[in-house]
């Protein structure tokens, strides 16, 4: 089983490798990763 921290660390650097155009690019990507598949998964 992969640690959260793993988990979180993989889903920075794809929002790193996707986003462009600062923190507002990012948030929603942010929120896609981090909220919805680690924090809170269905």
């Amino acid at each position: 089983m992969i640690s959260i921290l793993l988990r979180l660390f993989l889903a920075f650097l794809k929002i790193g490798a996707f986003s462009f155009g600062g923190g507002c690019a990012a948030m929603p990507l942010i929120e896609e990763q981090v909220i919805a598949r680690i924090i809170l998964p269905k």
